[in-house]
């Protein structure tokens, strides 16, 4: 899939970004015998022989009694939805979750520090305002439709619709439920909001982005005055109220805090809706982080006044230089991202990190302070968000790491997919650290089908245990009888590996299928099927319970990270390039269970190990 291309024709309807969403096919509802055998397979990876016996008998007793009706009823809704899935996703998986988004949003370090933009102590208000152009110009394409549609290999389309939700997006709290606000246009579509929220120190500002006469973005020197403008503002004031540090209470209680800051005083509301309707949501960070890890901690449980957690897009820049970003998953996932971070990376490069005229100019448009008015109550319930924000943080062990090794192009030489290779490891790895296999959830993307997101890619297989428990009985003393053995159990690992997500990408997975079954259960009042209650359903991974919670970003520069689904587990996201990996894992420190340095540590030596058994196989081949 190519991330970043224009298209060819911007004349030409057919070739507008958004053109062929409307003509991509509906979502597929996979049939029940189908999804029962590979949420069967699932359970056989992780139960014991007693344990799965009895899960065989729940699910035909599924099959036979409940499954007929509640396929009929998702049947006729997939008749009136293109997207069976896309209403119940949104409101059940996220607006109606009430836990705090610092746990669900994701999160990660501009890559950028790679190449020309290196950490640099006085290069802040240069790289936030040319990163605040970069960000309009990517708006511009997304607005005007000239980005080219993704599509797959065998070139299938795959929807844009998700990249809507990166401009002028935000997650609204209510008691309950929250809702969605998102007021982004395309030009034909009409006029967007087109200001963006800064905060620095704890205080507020809207910039406007778009000249109102011309129509033009305005120029990375007229970004760059209007930060030095904030920065010089705001340095004499003591700190600011860090009103932003709100959004990351759980969803009733800021829902609670929202009310009451409307209470206070009507341009409160006001205010609200000015950052709420913004393009985006970014900061000046006052101190300077030195490496990955450091701005991964930044990018998910950072300084409380300097992310709105509602936002679709939050980016922050350092006194050095680094940047980070936290956005809602809400309204959309990580590829949006990843493409928006090749734009910036092909554009960071091809100017070599400056912008090559002065950055010296006395037209600019002057920030607006955006002010609220507090109460004591206000107040103390930013003091208690602020206290969460930090016992987040101090709870979450998290590690950002570069593994030079070897890469993509090292195992393509040796004829393993380099994503099954990292799954495969991680569970090796898991296996060591914890005595039994982990429950692993992998991203699949389904978007060949209208508004299509993701599927659940169950890669803890059969097939994947067999090999693991081998390849930790072997302890590393592998002869040539073994090898062969090892090689036969990888290959079939893979094998399945394979056929799974291919399976998960055309949306026929399990879980997704399942999430559906349940819902229409619940919605037609009728009892919850035994399947859903039984202990095997959780602890094969569904319900949120994977203990491993995984997504490779691609084999571009993009990198970020989440944390982990459940108390005892880990979240796991990577990038592949040709010569290295980079990975972020994250685990609580409250758990006793788990450790994300342990499993780091793991991984990496499961990494050379298996490298190791490739390169020995590959030899003998030989002889």
């Amino acid at each position: 899939m190519a991330s970043l291309f224009l298209v060819n024709d911007s004349n030409q309807p057919e070739s507008k970004t958004f053109y062929n969403d409307s003509k991509l096919p509906s979502l597929p509802v996979p049939s029940v015998k189908q999804t029962i055998e590979k949420y069967l397979d699932s359970c056989e990876a992780v139960l014991t022989a007693d344990e799965y016996e009895k899960t065989v008998k729940t699910c035909q007793l599924f099959m036979q009694n409940d499954a007929p009706y509640l396929q009929e009823k998702l049947l006729e809704r997939a008749t009136n939805h293109r997207n069976w899935l896309e209403q119940w996703w949104s409101d059940k998986v996220y607006l109606e979750s009430r836990t705090s988004l610092l746990v669900s949003n994701f999160s990660g370090p501009g890559t950028y520090l790679e190449h020309y933009w290196p950490l640099q102590e006085g290069t802040q208000l240069e790289r936030c305002a040319f990163g605040t152009y970069l960000f309009m110009q990517f708006w511009q394409l997304v607005r005007k439709e000239v980005l080219a549609a993704h599509s797959t290999s065998d070139g299938k389309y795959l929807t844009m619709h998700q990249f809507r939700y990166m401009f002028n997006t935000c997650r609204i709290p209510h008691k309950g439920r929250d809702k969605l606000h998102h007021s982004f246009r395309t030009e034909r579509e009409g006029s967007s909001p087109t200001h963006t929220i800064v905060s620095y120190r704890g205080y507020l500002f809207k910039i406007e982005c778009v000249d109102s006469k011309s129509g033009d973005i305005f120029t990375p020197p007229q970004f760059y005055k209007a930060f030095q403008y904030i920065r010089n503002l705001c340095e004499s004031r003591a700190e600011g109220p860090a009103l932003p540090a709100l959004t990351s209470l759980d969803r009733d209680k800021w829902a609670e805090a929202r009310d009451h800051l409307i209470e206070i005083n009507p341009s409160n509301l006001e205010a609200l809706r000015e950052i709420e309707s913004s393009l985006m949501f970014t900061a000046m960070d006052d101190t300077s982080l030195r490496n990955y890890t450091e701005l991964a901690y930044a990018g998910m449980v950072g300084d409380p006044a300097l992310l709105w957690y509602d936002k679709s897009y939050n980016s922050v820049t350092s006194l050095n230089g680094a940047t980070w970003c936290n956005c809602d998953h809400t309204p959309y996932d990580a590829m949006v991202m990843v493409a928006m971070v090749e734009f910036f990376t092909y554009s960071i490069k091809k100017l070599k990190g400056v912008w090559p005229e002065s950055l010296e100019t006395d037209q600019f448009v002057k920030p607006i302070e955006i002010n609220f008015y507090l109460d004591k109550k206000a107040q103390n319930s930013i003091t208690e968000a602020k206290q969460h924000i930090y016992r987040m943080r101090q709870n979450l062990e998290l590690l950002q790491i570069v593994f030079y090794k070897f890469g993509k192009s090292e195992m393509k030489k040796y004829k393993i997919h380099p994503d099954f290779m990292v799954q495969i490891c991680l569970q090796l790895a898991y296996m060591q650290v914890h005595g039994k296999p982990g429950p692993t959830y992998e991203t699949a993307i389904t978007r060949q089908y209208y508004h299509g997101r993701t599927e659940t890619c169950r890669t803890c297989t059969p097939e994947a245990v067999a090999f693991c428990k081998e390849m930790i009985a072997c302890d590393s003393e592998i002869d040539a009888k073994s090898c062969r053995n090892l090689i036969s159990l990888l290959q079939a690992a893979q094998s399945k590996f394979l056929s799974l997500m291919a399976d998960c990408m055309n949306n026929h997975g399990c879980d997704r299928h399942l999430l559906g079954l349940l819902l229409i259960s619940v919605e037609n009042g009728l009892e919850v099927p035994k399947l859903f209650t039984d202990p095997a359903f959780s602890a094969s991974g569904g319900n949120g319970n994977f203990v491993l919670s995984t997504s490779c970003v691609g084999y571009f520069h993009g990198q970020g990270g989440v944390a982990p689904m459940v108390e005892d587990g880990y979240g796991f996201f990577y990038r592949i390039n040709d010569g290295r990996l980079i990975y972020t894992v994250s685990a609580y420190n409250s758990s006793s269970e788990t450790s994300a340095q342990k499993m780091s540590d793991h991984f990496e030596y499961s990494m050379s190990t298996v490298y190791d058994l490739l390169k020995l196989s590959s030899r003998m081949s030989k002889m």
